[in-house]
């Protein structure tokens, strides 16, 4: 009896060309979506690092009968209450935080800037490369009067402010115009400081002066995160961020 034989056909070369043209097609279609599902986690994880803030901004007001830091100064002015909020909260985050003890200059920020960088949630997974020694500016427009910013204003108690659930704390900051500079720079005092600088016109004028401090890139699509003084936070276009997220109207 005469055993049966099985034929094997190879893949013609036109089948194969066919085949990973099929996977090409699959992958095209698939990779926006993984990217909106990256870019979507990355928002995420960033307002959880917000939230994560909050919680230790409203533990250090309890320790400090209602007081949080805003604007950073050296010197006297430091002296005054004009501390460096990522340095107050450091301690919580990290027992062995390492806080400058000489302020009376920048030259303090170079000794806290390696213990700065240590703290996961003072960074988003979604900033660019360049690496900032920290992700988010303090809220230092002065929010007890409605006038001029001014960045005087050193701390303020977050138990009495009015509208604490839509007024910003700490909202992600800009990696074109801060980076390894000065820490006192990571603040927002006036409104050349916001991504928009005319936003009562129509359409809004974008900031492209380079004195733009606030996120306006798509690290987020059209959304950056922010603090809110109440200790919760949220999501918002950058293009509807204005100066009454800062200061009462």
């Amino acid at each position: 009896m005469q055993a049966c034989r099985s034929s094997k056909r190879a893949f013609t070369l036109v089948e194969l060309l066919v085949v990973i043209g099929i996977i090409a097609l699959l992958i095209s279609i698939l990779m926006p979506a993984l990217s909106a599902a990256k870019r979507q986690a990355n928002t995420v994880k960033c307002n959880a690092n917000l939230k994560s803030i909050g919680q230790i901004m409203l533990m250090y007001s309890n320790d400090n009968k209602g007081k949080v830091p805003r604007n950073y100064e050296y010197g006297q002015q430091y002296l005054d209450g004009h501390i460096f909020w990522a340095e107050a909260f450091g301690k919580y985050f990290d027992r062995s935080f390492v806080g400058a003890t000489d302020h009376t200059s920048s030259a303090a920020d170079a000794v806290i800037l390696p213990s700065l960088m240590k703290i996961g949630v003072y960074h988003c997974p979604a900033r660019p490369d360049a690496p900032q020694p920290v992700d988010f500016c303090s809220n230092a427009w002065p929010i007890t009067t409605a006038g001029t910013a001014t960045g005087s204003e050193p701390a303020v108690n977050a138990t009495k402010v009015k509208r604490s659930s839509e007024m910003a704390y700490l909202i992600e900051s800009n990696i074109k115009n801060l980076t390894t500079d000065t820490l006192n720079h990571y603040d927002i005092v006036r409104a050349d400081c916001l991504p928009m600088v005319s936003p009562a016109t129509i359409p809004p004028t974008v900031n492209t002066s380079g004195t733009c401090r606030v996120l306006q890139d798509n690290r987020h699509g059209v959304l950056l995160n922010i603090l809110y003084m109440d200790g919760h936070a949220a999501s918002k276009p950058w293009k509807d961020v204005t100066e009454f997220d800062f200061h009462p109207k």
